[in-house]
């Protein structure tokens, strides 16, 4: 029996399944595929998870502090020079962590 999915995998199974519902049985694709029909219903219902939709948020948060701090002088050396952003972040506290 294989290992578990990766959530990116599971995703793309469940695509698939959506997608050929109307040629196949899916009890038999959930069977197949080994994935679970309740985790398949759940993702129908929510297709992007609450923590993908969370770190999306939080990387947004990010590059706009990114970008306030650095402007137009943004390249790779100026990343790594000056910290700024990391003060601004500081400032606007957002709760991160799983």
């Amino acid at each position: 029996m294989p290992g578990k999915l990766s959530s990116g995998k599971v995703r793309r199974v469940y695509e698939f399944i959506k997608d050929h519902s109307g040629e196949y049985d899916v009890k038999t694709m959930f069977k197949l595929l080994e994935v679970t029909r309740s985790g398949y219903y759940a993702w129908l219902r929510e297709p992007i998870s609450r923590r993908a939709q969370e770190e999306a948020r939080l990387l947004r948060l990010i590059r706009a502090s990114f970008t306030a701090s650095h402007g137009d002088r943004c390249t790779q050396r100026s990343t790594y020079r000056r910290p700024a952003h990391r003060s601004h972040w500081l400032e606007t506290t957002h709760a991160a962590g799983r």
